[in-house]
């Protein structure tokens, strides 16, 4: 508190919560230079700014993980399509390749098919000891 005072300047400030209906996201925090800026229109549009910010970050964070996500499936089902030209497997057997080594090396499944895409090689599978 001291230091915000001493070297920001800082002598108030107001926060809100940024949340959707199944988590925080984060918090918006303004701040002023004067003791009590924020009259109540002020706190009100503090309110309004952080209700949409939070949903613009929902927003944006649902679709990053469903890009993530597609991209995911697109380098498994080719990792499945190159073992399966190279190797002959059907596509159950080619995905089980994929699955046990992600296992055996505790890595994700899309790791291993990326790897797999790049070196073209057949994926390792760690021994259990």
């Amino acid at each position: 508190g001291p230091r915000a005072v001493e070297e920001l300047g800082i002598r108030s400030m107001v926060s809100y919560r940024l949340f959707t209906s199944a988590e925080t996201i984060g918090s918006l925090t303004l701040y002023g230079k004067t003791l009590d800026p924020f009259d109540v229109e002020a706190r009100e549009l503090g309110y309004v700014a952080a209700t949409q910010i939070a949903v613009v970050l929902a927003t944006t964070r649902k679709e990053q993980n469903f890009r993530s996500a597609l991209a995911g499936r697109v380098a498994i089902g080719q990792a499945q399509g190159i073992l399966m030209e190279r190797f002959g497997l059907e596509g159950y057997q080619a995905f089980n390749v994929l699955r046990r080594s992600a296992m055996s090396r505790d890595v994700p499944l899309r790791e291993v098919a990326e790897e797999l895409i790049e070196t073209r090689q057949m994926p390792r599978v760690d021994d259990e000891d």
